[in-house]
């Protein structure tokens, strides 16, 4: 009776606090992208080198279309060595 007690104590009650976590990060993961898009609120593109993290870019754009090509944009301009744009994404 006090093993049963101790499993459920330190096994049994863990892992369902566990998986009770799982879902509600599953579940408000996909809300909060969904509410990103549907209240318009800009997307951050970021842009950092490897070797020095206080030469940081960022841009803040609206729609979740133009932020995926605005990040495009950026990232071919870091590859082929083009000053990257000082301003943010148009709509």
């Amino acid at each position: 009776m006090l093993l049963l007690v101790l499993l459920a104590t330190w096994v049994l009650f863990p892992f369902v606090l566990l998986l009770m976590e799982l879902v509600v990060i599953a579940l408000v993961a996909p809300l909060s992208v969904v509410a990103q898009i549907v209240l318009r609120r800009p997307w951050i593109i970021e842009a950092a080198p490897s070797d020095n993290a206080r030469d940081r870019r960022e841009w803040k754009c609206v729609g979740w279309r133009a932020s995926g090509d605005f990040a495009e944009t950026v990232a071919e301009k870091l590859q082929q060595g083009i000053p990257l744009p000082i301003s943010g994404c148009s709509e």
